[in-house]
């Protein structure tokens, strides 16, 4: 059976903050229904543009908070790659890039981050704004408070 593909719709993207999706072609994304490769079962995968995400949402506007949350941590894989910060290569050659759960750091800028901190970055900086807790910070550190989320994450928060 082929797999299913289908690009963001603009309501999905509407609901989404627009400080953060005007920085990139969010109308390019495409989500392939279907593994990326073999040894990659139930992961979402990016490459570029396209999101290979088994059993994809079917509309994210309609998902809870916590489904929109990990759009955004794959959108901001897309976003690196459009800004040049990732490449499939650049991140099979630093380990760093494999880790997630990034510490809450006094002096902290979002490029000092590796890209799947990046993105878990900004998966709670969505979460925090819009009324929910942070989920994907070091636990054995300090909580990430609103202020600081919206001082190292580089995109303006826009009411959706």
């Amino acid at each position: 059976m082929p797999s299913q593909t289908r690009h963001i719709k603009a309501h999905e993207v509407a609901a989404l903050p627009r400080g953060f999706t005007s920085t990139f072609d969010i109308k390019s994304v495409e989500f392939i229904d279907r593994a990326h490769n073999p040894f990659a079962e139930n992961k979402i995968v990016c490459r570029g543009p396209k999101l290979y995400w088994q059993s994809c949402p079917k509309d994210f506007a309609r998902e809870p908070l916590l489904i929109q949350s990990l759009l955004m941590h794959e959108l901001c894989h897309v976003w690196q790659y459009e800004t040049g910060r990732l490449s499939a290569l650049v991140y099979l050659l630093f380990p760093s890039n494999w880790f997630y759960a990034y510490e809450v750091k006094s002096d902290a800028s979002f490029d000092s981050y590796p890209i799947e901190k990046q993105a878990d970055l900004l998966q709670d900086w969505f979460l925090v704004n819009s009324g929910e807790k942070p989920l994907r910070y070091d636990p054995h550190g300090p909580v990430p408070t609103l202020a600081w989320l919206n001082s190292v994450v580089p995109f303006n928060w826009e009411a959706r």
